[in-house]
């Protein structure tokens, strides 16, 4: 475009006693950013953040988690909020060191973790799962014994440490702990929920993880579990803790289980879909809570508990309701499954839970194993959660460019 003026990228150009810094009139409430939403159906909303979000979040963020000698490896892509302020803007506010890891190939990243001594490592539940599968997978091509005897500490691993004899797992598991560095802190979940079970698994071998919540219109952390410098707090799979100050959770139409609809106000909200009235009347309520989608419940402690969105509640004709994620969770408990979706569908005239399974290993025999594994699992639920309809796919399911499953395409190609 030959009107843009065309700005030098060097320091030495860019710096210089010459160049006069030019103060641009600023308010707290101006527009920062433009982001759109992923949107898998329809037209991507545009969420306006201001200043005041993009200066806050990261600020609270950072003095509840960090200290400034906190050095941070970097592979989230910045497009999205969660990478901008987790692995940006909160670290720089904290005064912490960050690395750009060039490549996103496993051996790249485990050679960056071997020659740097991190402390903190963010990232997508996938990538922990990922991780913990192949240390998995290398103890079991060790030993059969080995393996039992390493799963055994993953499972038994408090039990140790309440009897005095922490000292049994840390042993076992410091080669886990030194392919991260001898300085890794924690690590950050975010973006999706991270399976209960890899929570416990990492937890047991000395690298807690800390669950994070938001969205675009929350300009990303506006929760965290385990959130305060020492990560002192009481450790609980599963949730994703209490709102960052400047921030405040509602939960709205419970039911007699406590699950209603998570609505949050405060600094880190953002003011509004940009240009689009009909969206901000549907997302804001009148004392200027915002609408996340998502049903959650608060336990006694305030952490809240995440179990689905709101618009995959399968609502069955008995007037119960199942919520999918909750279900997931559930079934991705199976080691035969490497992915599992949940939606309902009329089937016979009837609102059915359905389910399709990738398996982690593809051959004869697959549906029948992975059935029978999904049968065992069904029997711990009440019948009315159970998924009455199953399917395998040898294929990985449709996903939108954040990762997220495409529900209606699933239950399209179901």
């Amino acid at each position: 475009i030959p009107s843009l003026e065309n700005l030098p990228v060097s320091l030495e150009e860019a710096v210089s006693e010459r160049a006069a810094f030019r103060y641009v009139r600023l308010e707290r409430s101006d527009l920062a950013s433009l982001v759109f939403t992923s949107g898998t159906t329809g037209k991507p909303k545009i969420v306006m953040l201001s200043h005041h979000n993009v200066i806050t979040t990261p600020i609270a963020t950072s003095e509840h988690l960090l200290n400034n000698d906190d050095h941070f490896i970097c592979i989230l892509p910045l497009f999205h909020v969660y990478a901008s302020v987790g692995n940006f803007i909160g670290p720089f506010a904290a005064g912490c060191t960050l690395v750009f890891v060039r490549s996103l190939k496993g051996p790249d990243i485990i050679h960056a973790l071997a020659s740097d001594s991190f402390t903190c490592f963010p990232a997508a539940p996938q990538l922990w799962e990922i991780f913990f599968d192949s240390i998995l997978a290398k103890v079991k091509a060790q030993s059969a014994f080995k393996y039992r005897f390493f799963i055994f500490m993953l499972e038994n691993a408090r039990v140790f440490k309440a009897l005095g004899l922490g000292f049994i797992p840390k042993a076992v598991f410091r080669p886990v702990k030194n392919i991260f560095g001898p300085r890794m802190r924690f690590f950050i979940s975010g973006g999706a929920p991270l399976k209960k079970k890899y929570y416990n698994y990492y937890r047991a071998a000395g690298l807690p993880i800390v669950e994070g919540y938001g969205l675009t219109e929350t300009t990303g952390p506006i929760m965290l579990s385990n959130s305060n410098a020492n990560l002192g707090r009481k450790f609980k799979a599963g949730t994703v803790g209490t709102t960052m100050p400047g921030n405040h959770l509602k939960i709205k139409n419970r039911n007699e289980d406590g699950l209603g609809e998570v609505w949050l106000k405060g600094d880190s909200v953002s003011p509004g879909y940009y240009n689009n009235e009909q969206a901000n009347r549907e997302a804001f309520d009148a004392e200027g809570y915002f609408n996340t989608g998502d049903i959650g419940r608060i336990d006694k402690d305030g952490d809240l508990f995440l179990s689905g969105r709101k618009k995959n509640t399968i609502v069955l004709d008995s007037g119960k309701n199942v919520y999918p994620d909750e279900l997931e969770a559930w079934y991705k408990q199976s080691e035969l499954a490497a992915d599992v979706c949940v939606f309902g569908s009329r089937i016979d005239g009837k609102e059915t839970v359905c389910a399709v399974v990738v398996p982690r290993h593809k051959g004869s025999g697959s549906f029948d194993a992975v059935k029978a594994d999904i049968d065992r699992l069904n029997r711990m639920l009440p019948p009315y959660k159970r998924a009455m309809r199953l399917a395998v796919s040898y294929d990985e399911l449709p996903k939108n460019s954040t990762k997220k499953t495409i529900v209606a395409e699933v239950a399209k190609l179901f």
